[in-house]
Protein backbone atom coordinates (compact mmCIF):
# COMPACT_ATOMS: atom_id res chain seq x y z
CA UNK A 1 0.00 0.00 0.00
CA UNK A 2 2.72 2.74 0.93
CA UNK A 3 4.37 1.85 -2.40
CA UNK A 4 1.07 2.03 -4.44
CA UNK A 5 0.74 5.56 -2.42
CA UNK A 6 4.34 6.80 -3.37
CA UNK A 7 3.82 5.73 -7.03
CA UNK A 8 0.58 8.26 -7.19
CA UNK A 9 2.35 10.70 -5.03
CA UNK A 10 5.63 10.97 -7.71
CA UNK A 11 2.86 10.61 -10.90
CA UNK A 12 0.68 13.84 -9.53
CA UNK A 13 4.20 15.73 -8.60
CA UNK A 14 5.51 14.41 -12.68
CA UNK A 15 2.21 15.17 -14.34
CA UNK A 16 1.95 18.99 -12.82
CA UNK A 17 5.43 19.63 -13.48
CA UNK A 18 5.05 18.24 -17.30
CA UNK A 19 1.75 20.49 -17.21
CA UNK A 20 4.13 23.37 -16.38
CA UNK A 21 6.30 22.76 -19.42
CA UNK A 22 4.17 21.64 -21.99
CA UNK A 23 0.62 24.34 -21.94
CA UNK A 24 -1.07 22.29 -24.38
CA UNK A 25 -2.68 25.18 -26.22
CA UNK A 26 -3.88 26.27 -22.81
CA UNK A 27 -6.13 29.59 -23.42
CA UNK A 28 -5.29 32.43 -21.86
CA UNK A 29 -7.18 32.82 -18.72
CA UNK A 30 -6.37 28.90 -17.92
CA UNK A 31 -2.59 29.27 -18.54
CA UNK A 32 -2.71 32.64 -16.50
CA UNK A 33 -5.18 30.91 -13.22
CA UNK A 34 -2.33 27.61 -14.01
CA UNK A 35 0.64 30.27 -12.91
CA UNK A 36 -0.69 32.34 -10.34
CA UNK A 37 -1.45 29.24 -8.87
CA UNK A 38 2.11 28.16 -8.47
CA UNK A 39 3.51 29.29 -5.66
CA UNK A 40 7.12 28.72 -7.54
CA UNK A 41 6.44 31.58 -10.17
CA UNK A 42 7.64 35.17 -9.50
CA UNK A 43 5.67 37.86 -10.98
CA UNK A 44 6.85 41.01 -12.75
CA UNK A 45 5.32 43.28 -14.58
CA UNK A 46 6.69 45.34 -17.45
CA UNK A 47 4.45 47.83 -19.57
CA UNK A 48 2.68 45.79 -22.27
CA UNK A 49 2.95 42.60 -20.63
CA UNK A 50 3.29 40.36 -17.39
CA UNK A 51 6.27 38.14 -16.55
CA UNK A 52 5.99 34.71 -14.43
CA UNK A 53 9.43 33.12 -13.95
CA UNK A 54 9.38 29.32 -12.52
CA UNK A 55 12.78 29.03 -11.37
CA UNK A 56 11.56 25.13 -10.48
CA UNK A 57 10.37 24.44 -14.02
CA UNK A 58 13.14 26.99 -15.68
CA UNK A 59 10.14 28.81 -17.50
CA UNK A 60 9.38 31.99 -18.29
CA UNK A 61 5.78 32.72 -19.18
CA UNK A 62 5.17 36.02 -20.87
CA UNK A 63 1.31 37.29 -20.60
CA UNK A 64 0.43 40.47 -23.12
CA UNK A 65 -2.15 42.85 -21.57
CA UNK A 66 -4.82 44.47 -22.75
CA UNK A 67 -3.23 47.32 -24.85
CA UNK A 68 -0.25 45.19 -26.28
CA UNK A 69 -1.27 43.83 -29.64
CA UNK A 70 -0.73 40.04 -28.96
CA UNK A 71 -3.33 40.25 -26.23
CA UNK A 72 -5.09 37.69 -25.49
CA UNK A 73 -2.07 35.88 -26.07
CA UNK A 74 0.85 34.10 -24.02
CA UNK A 75 4.71 33.11 -24.58
CA UNK A 76 6.19 30.26 -22.76
CA UNK A 77 10.18 29.90 -22.86
CA UNK A 78 11.44 26.71 -20.99
CA UNK A 79 14.48 25.01 -20.75
CA UNK A 80 14.74 21.29 -21.95
CA UNK A 81 17.33 18.78 -22.07
CA UNK A 82 17.11 16.17 -24.89
CA UNK A 83 19.93 13.48 -25.81
CA UNK A 84 22.04 15.02 -23.68
CA UNK A 85 22.02 18.54 -24.74
CA UNK A 86 20.25 21.65 -23.84
CA UNK A 87 17.56 23.77 -25.50
CA UNK A 88 15.54 27.08 -24.94
CA UNK A 89 12.10 25.85 -26.44
CA UNK A 90 9.76 28.63 -27.34
CA UNK A 91 5.87 28.04 -27.36
CA UNK A 92 2.63 30.45 -27.54
CA UNK A 93 -0.68 30.37 -27.31
CA UNK A 94 -3.76 33.43 -28.80
CA UNK A 95 -7.13 33.63 -28.41
CA UNK A 96 -7.20 36.47 -30.76
CA UNK A 97 -9.08 36.78 -33.57
CA UNK A 98 -7.21 36.32 -37.30
CA UNK A 99 -6.74 39.85 -37.54
CA UNK A 100 -4.87 39.79 -34.43
CA UNK A 101 -2.43 36.83 -35.49
CA UNK A 102 0.24 38.39 -37.05
CA UNK A 103 0.62 41.14 -34.59
CA UNK A 104 0.95 38.19 -31.85
CA UNK A 105 2.90 36.08 -34.14
CA UNK A 106 5.35 39.15 -34.51
CA UNK A 107 5.51 39.37 -30.71
CA UNK A 108 6.21 35.51 -30.28
CA UNK A 109 8.91 36.08 -32.98
CA UNK A 110 10.16 38.95 -30.93
CA UNK A 111 10.43 37.21 -27.45
CA UNK A 112 11.83 33.82 -29.03
CA UNK A 113 14.71 36.04 -30.59
CA UNK A 114 15.72 38.26 -27.50
CA UNK A 115 18.40 36.14 -26.06
CA UNK A 116 20.03 36.21 -29.46
CA UNK A 117 20.26 40.06 -28.78
CA UNK A 118 22.36 40.07 -25.65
Amino acid sequence: MRKFLFLLCCLGVASSAFAQERPANLSYEAALAQVRADPDCQFSAWPLYDIYYCEAHLTVWYFARPEHGGYPGYVQRRMETRDGATYMVTTGHSDGSDEQQPAFQAWMQQVGESLLRR
